[in-house]
């Protein structure tokens, strides 16, 4: 399992070089609400933006999907790929670079996410059973 703990939820909290980085994705000036100082969240999926590495984590109470963050605003805390994750490769200016770790269902399918997001019964059927892969044993 890959876990994170928010130690930053203000993009002025960031240095400027990476405040230049995410301006272009994040207009929000003061704290970014859904995330709290401290927590600890599971990680969804790990993917390359434009801008830098987002990751997915649940932040939003009621949501039925992860929602990607700058990986600034974290720590790793505990950094073991899931069994049975699986990761994507792209071709870029010249040269192959990761663009996406997380279950094959969401690495395969590029449209995965937004299908995810737009309430795809088949996908968020897909999530919640990788979702309960990633809790915790209670043994």
């Amino acid at each position: 399992m890959i876990t994170v703990k928010c130690v930053k939820n203000r993009l002025d909290s960031l240095s400027e070089v990476v405040r230049d980085r995410l301006r272009g994705s994040i207009r929000i000036d003061g704290v970014i609400d859904p995330l709290e100082l401290g927590q600890t969240y599971t990680v969804y999926a790990i993917a390359r933006w434009n801008d830098g590495l987002r990751v997915y984590i649940e932040s939003i109470a009621g949501a039925y999907w992860p929602s990607p963050y700058p990986a600034e605003f974290f720590e790793f805390t505990q950094r073991e790929i899931p069994k049975g994750w699986s990761f994507r490769l792209k071709s870029d200016k010249g040269g192959m670079e990761l663009d996406c770790i997380s279950f094959p269902e969401w690495v395969n399918d590029e449209a995965y996410y937004e299908r995810l997001v737009d309430g795809d019964p088949h996908a968020l059927g897909i999530y919640q059973r990788r979702k309960s892969e990633c809790l915790p044993s209670s043994t």
